[in-house]
């Protein structure tokens, strides 16, 4: 039993002077910070959304006497219920631009996109990319989901993989085309699994997009690996 429990002991050890900085507090959000605050991780909780009535079915921190307080306010609260420090926690009701990191990326050893829109996504891998802090980006929608991680130099980026955000008329969301809360508890969890990876230098899988079709049919991913794009505007040669 002991000897089960020294691999836990030993990440938990050398992650507990890590910050990540999590932006987006909701579906994906809500279960990452659990695992990586369980790992005594310092985290940065950033989102400037409410809760509301129609996230309960799918965002677990949250419970009906949430309704109407800020996601970070309330996700802080129930990390501490559950035994967390608080002073591991930093939470700002913001949305994340370029234009306020003075106020959510310092001292960050990994940036994790939880967000649910394509101009915020964009945006972290750019920032990752100029300051060379690593980064994962996430999402979710129905039975679908992606991550990837991102290492500075070492691998390509999220915008060699996608270049640039698609129009509005062609984007779709949890609120136009729903979300099956079981899907994000196993993106999350392979999110937090692929943190700790990257917080102890383990890069496996890093640059190597996991993209899951269906998760009502299999929970294997397809893994899609590419190169980085020397014509790339976030990462690529400028010279």
């Amino acid at each position: 039993m002991v000897n089960n429990l020294i691999p836990s002991i030993a990440i938990v050890l050398s992650l507990t002077n890590k910050r990540v900085v999590i932006v987006g507090a909701g579906g994906l959000g809500g279960p990452i910070s659990y695992g990586l605050a369980a790992c005594a991780c310092h985290l940065t909780l950033c989102d400037n959304d409410t809760v509301a009535l129609s996230n309960l079915h799918r965002q677990i921190q949250f419970q009906l006497s949430d309704i109407g307080t800020l996601k970070t306010t309330a996700l802080c609260n129930t990390l501490i219920q559950r035994g967390i420090n608080a002073d591991k926690l930093i939470h700002h009701a913001i949305r994340c631009t370029a234009d306020n990191t003075d106020l959510w990326l310092d001292g960050a050893d990994l940036i994790i996109d939880a967000s649910d829109n394509f101009e915020t996504k964009f945006m972290v891998n750019d920032l990752s990319v100029a300051a060379q802090i690593p980064c994962l980006i996430t999402s979710s929608l129905r039975y679908c989901g992606q991550i990837l991680a991102v290492i500075p130099g070492k691998t390509g980026c999220y915008r060699c993989l996608f270049e640039a955000p698609p129009h509005n008329e062609f984007i779709d969301n949890c609120n136009t085309g729903g979300i099956v809360g079981a899907v994000l508890a196993i993106v999350a969890g392979i999110a937090v699994q692929q943190a700790q990876q990257l917080l102890t230098n383990d890069y496996t899988d890093a640059g190597t997009l996991f993209h899951f079709d269906n998760l009502e049919e299999t929970i294997t991913p397809r893994k899609i690996q590419f190169e980085q794009r020397h014509d790339c505007l976030a990462c690529g040669d400028r010279s």
